[in-house]
């Protein structure tokens, strides 16, 4: 059995080079019980790594293996919004999911990667609805009498 996150995802691309494959070994790594927390944090590091270095194979692997905690977030979240309802929620924050992976520093043997790439990508979600809740505080209709 390989030994790193890396060397099973591309032994995988090799045998199924499809990202569902890829994704699902992803998620049988993670969800293994008993993986201690600082081997789930080294192999979401090391994916994310790879997704860096090719956005368009990582990308599902990397929305697998974080979807538990990116679901659980999301239903933190109400739109204040008409216009945009959950799945709309839903689709930004997996935007900003990857914008986060790609972008937020990261330190080689950084702890809590989970918890740290969610929150950084829930925070110009949040920041959105807080902004649109008080627009829409703020806006008269015409139609009132």
């Amino acid at each position: 059995m390989p030994a790193t996150l890396s060397e099973t995802l591309r032994q995988a691309a090799r045998t199924a080079p499809s990202p569902g494959a890829m994704s699902a070994e992803v998620r049988r790594r993670l969800g293994e019980r008993g993986v201690p927390p600082q081997e789930r944090d080294r192999l979401l590091w090391e994916l994310i790594q790879l997704y860096r270095a090719d956005k368009r194979t990582w990308a599902p692997a990397l929305l697998d293996a974080v979807a538990p905690a990116l679901i659980t977030r999301l239903r933190r979240f109400r739109s204040p919004s008409p216009i945009a309802d959950g799945e709309d929620l839903a689709q930004q924050m997996v935007l900003e999911v990857l914008r986060a992976a790609a972008s937020m520093p990261l330190p080689e043997g950084a702890r809590f990667v989970e918890q740290r790439l969610i929150l950084h990508a829930a925070k110009p979600l949040s920041r959105w609805l807080q902004r649109e809740s008080k627009r829409i505080a703020n806006q008269v209709f015409i139609d009132e009498p």
